[in-house]
């Protein structure tokens, strides 16, 4: 009895063993996750660790650009004014020049009836003369010629009237001599003000042309300040996620303290643990050597042989039980019959005994092939159900296998341009498409500003869905309101429009490449297929290239280029194919 106390002590101290070995390596586990987790969110806050200088910075380039986009607004405003400008001074100076002409005219015929006046007054003078009165111009006394006054001679009144008109068209005249002269003042202060904002914002942009490059600078710089919106709120949330790391790694690490402190203390009741079962292994075997076996090992092995004989026993008594219940079962179902055949036998008592038994026997044979009946439906059953079982699982297998099939197929259809009903264009043509659009956004700000507004570019469309396209390029142009092949551009045209799309390419690098800028470019030759308005046309898109620290350089040999630009490598070959080099600044 003391035995078998310190053998369940025994299994009692290895089971708590066991399990907190158990519970001691799932929290290890645990702890290894932890802390991966924790090295995650160290090294996510370290890598946000700057994001309030990035959120800063941020704000200053949205506030340097808002004051960008707040001086193109400026401008635009002042291009208006100097437009308005323009139309008022323009009607300003021709009802000056109106006044001027009906001033003229008055002043002319002022003069001609003052003229007629005077030219009339000795005749007045003479109708006042008497005979021996002496004349009030020369003094005598006779008057042997007096002078005549013209019928149509003007009267001092009409005079006066006429001067009055003059003088009234002096004073209109005068007027509008003012308000031109204002107008032309408010016309060059609107053009020096113009200047000098876009001097600030523009440069190199003369105002008689500055509408569409203040337009193309607003929608750039609100394109701008779209993006950097975007970035804005991107570092929000970074700087959101920074504080929660902020919070959230002490508790991770407290929880890991938590984990590190319950191992070690399960690695202290593993170590009891181990202890109490060293100590009762021990007393068991002092107590084994008292009893008839040798040793510890055989008591176990005398133990384990009684718990199987225990056990055999048992299942043996279980099944006993249930044959016993058959049995039973049997025997009343047999009761049953013999009860019903005696009750026939007592209807007809002339029955023998030989044909009960026979009866009987019939039954028990009837009974035996029933049990078989039985069993042989049972293990069918069972071999059924496990079939069963499998066809389900495979077909659920098969299922999901043909719906993931299905959607691979589809996908790869749309990747291969296999799709009915659509256009045939691959998955390499569509993203080369979006990166083109783009590229083609870029390159018509430029060829729209070398054309004057004429040509921009577009992708071609296709013709119907058998055809493979997405690349081939269509010009609009906008004189003619339709859309043309490329191919059926000038020689210049083919030239504004390759140097716009090499432009356009360069600007979609920079904005893809995640900071890198393009600070080069050279072009080379081209320009002498362009005329004299081409070439000004080229040379103003290529210049607001040079803006900032951009350097474009134009290897050419055409003169005008040479007058144009100031700063020049000259290259010149000598006899035996040597080249000299001068650097013109």
């Amino acid at each position: 009895q003391e035995l078998d106390t310190l053998l369940k002590k025994k299994e009692v101290a290895e089971n708590s063993l066991s399990n907190n070995r158990r519970i001691s390596q799932q929290l290890t586990d645990k702890k290894h996750l932890v802390a991966e987790e924790l090295t995650k969110m160290k090294d996510e806050r370290e890598a946000l660790s700057d994001i309030a200088r990035t959120i800063a910075e941020l704000k200053s380039q949205k506030e340097t650009l808002e004051r960008t986009l707040d001086g193109l607004r400026t401008c635009q405003s002042k291009y208006t004014a100097y437009q308005n400008a323009i139309t008022a001074q323009n009607a300003a100076e021709a009802a000056f020049h109106t006044a001027n002409r009906e001033y003229q005219e008055k002043a002319a015929l002022y003069s001609a009836m003052y003229a007629a006046f005077l030219a009339s007054q000795a005749g007045i003078l003479a109708k006042q003369l008497t005979a021996g009165e002496p004349c009030p111009v020369c003094g005598a006394t006779t008057h042997p010629h007096p002078a005549t006054a013209p019928d149509d001679a003007p009267t001092e009144a009409a005079l006066e009237k006429e001067n009055k008109a003059l003088t009234k068209a002096q004073a209109a005249l005068t007027k509008q001599s003012a308000a031109a002269g204002s107008a032309q003042s408010a016309l060059s202060a609107a053009k020096d003000s113009l200047c000098e904002a876009l001097s600030r914002y523009l440069p190199d942009t003369e105002p008689d042309s500055a509408a569409l490059a203040i337009e193309t600078a607003l929608a750039e710089a609100e394109q701008a300040l779209k993006a950097l919106t975007a970035k804005q709120d991107k570092a929000q949330a970074d700087q959101e996620r920074y504080q929660k790391l902020l919070s959230a790694i002490p508790q991770k690490e407290k929880a890991q303290e938590e984990l590190r402190q319950r191992i070690s203390d399960l690695e202290r009741d593993i170590a009891s643990d181990g202890q109490l079962v060293v100590s009762l292994t021990e007393q068991i075997d002092s107590l084994s050597q008292k009893l008839s076996h040798s040793s510890s090992a055989e008591v176990h092995a005398a133990i384990e042989s009684l718990q199987k004989q225990i056990t055999a026993i048992e299942t043996d008594l279980s099944r006993a039980q249930r044959e016993c219940e058959l049995l039973r079962n049997d025997i009343a179902t047999l009761q049953g019959s013999i009860e019903t055949y005696q009750k026939e036998t007592a209807k007809a008592p002339d029955k023998t005994a030989l044909e009960a038994e026979e009866a009987l026997s019939l039954l028990k044979a009837e009974k035996g092939a029933l049990s078989s009946r039985l069993i042989s439906l049972s293990n069918a059953l069972t071999t059924n159900q496990l079939i069963r079982t499998s066809l389900v699982s495979t077909g659920d297998s098969v299922t999901e296998l043909t719906h993931r099939h299905a959607w691979l197929s589809a996908l790869a259809n749309t990747a291969n341009a296999k799709v009915k009903g659509k256009e045939r264009i691959n998955l390499e043509t569509y993203v080369q498409m979006r990166y083109f659009d783009s590229i083609l956004r870029y390159a018509n700000r430029r060829l729209l500003v070398m054309t004057g507004g004429r040509y921009e570019l577009c992708r071609a469309e296709a013709e119907n869905l058998q055809s493979q396209t997405g690349l081939d390029l269509d010009v609009k142009d906008h004189n003619i309101g339709k859309v043309r092949s490329v191919k059926t551009l000038s020689g210049g045209e083919s030239f504004k429009a390759a140097l716009a799309l090499a432009l356009g390419l360069s600007e979609e690098i920079q904005s893809q490449a995640g900071g890198i800028r393009l600070d080069t470019m050279f072009v080379d030759e081209g320009f002498g297929s362009l005329d004299t308005e081409s070439l000004r046309q080229a040379l103003e898109a290529l210049s607001t290239l040079s803006e900032g620290n951009r350097l474009v350089g134009i290897i050419s040999h055409v003169r005008e280029l040479k007058e144009e630009i100031p700063k020049q490598i000259v290259v010149k070959k000598q006899p035996g194919g040597t080249s000299t080099v001068s650097v013109i600044t």
